[in-house]
């Protein structure tokens, strides 16, 4: 069975929003306004931003986001006439694929490399973290969990290495982070055995 590729979460979709067949959403970013008049997938609601594991209930065009600019608060698929169809999407999440979101954003950024803080929560995830001193990989940011006042990123063992034993949660504000080199899809981490039992080099 092909590996589907990890999606993600652009809105969650509410209740329907008048007659002709608009929908409340809400937990929206500004990437959502990028995909109007675009394809995206409906998913079955599920946790955290970036999903490996969904189930996609339709495929539909994108055709208005509202308001126009700001915080996205209402959408419109050219496929939904009416409020009995809006309403058959309801607590179902609008998502596109990683890729797509990657590359939306590399084509806007100037520089190949920026501070993980300035970067999107998907553009974190499956990013290689090596050993600031050795060059050598530790493993790959796997989760990211945000608690409001903090964000926390899992970094998963890399295979056929022995730096890292399990799996280690890190504040993102952890200040020995490096700058991402994203064309690299890898990141410099010092300092990161006090989070973790780790074998020795």
């Amino acid at each position: 069975m092909p590996v589907k590729e990890p999606m993600v979460v652009l809105a969650r979709i509410g209740r329907p929003h008048g007659v002709r067949g608009g929908l409340s959403i809400d937990q929206a970013g500004e990437n959502l306004h990028r995909f109007v008049n675009q394809k995206v997938a409906v998913c079955e609601i599920t946790t955290g931003s970036v999903i490996g594991d969904f189930k996609t209930r339709a495929t539909l065009t994108l055709s208005r986001v509202e308001p126009a600019s700001g915080v996205p608060a209402r959408i419109a698929f050219a496929e939904i006439a009416d409020r009995d169809q809006a309403a058959a999407l309801t607590h179902t999440t609008v998502c596109a694929p990683l890729s797509a979101l990657r590359a939306l954003v590399a084509s806007g950024r100037k520089a190949p490399q920026a501070p993980l803080t300035d970067l999107w929560y998907f553009e974190l995830i499956e990013l290689d973290v090596v050993d600031a001193d050795s060059q050598t990989v530790i493993g790959k940011i796997s989760r990211i969990d945000d608690m409001g006042l903090n964000t926390v990123l899992t970094v998963t063992p890399a295979g056929g290495q022995a730096l890292l034993a399990a799996p280690l949660d890190i504040p993102l504000s952890y200040p020995h982070w490096g700058e991402a080199d994203l064309a690299a899809r890898r990141v410099a981490l010092a300092e990161w055995r006090i989070f973790a039992d780790a074998e020795p080099i």
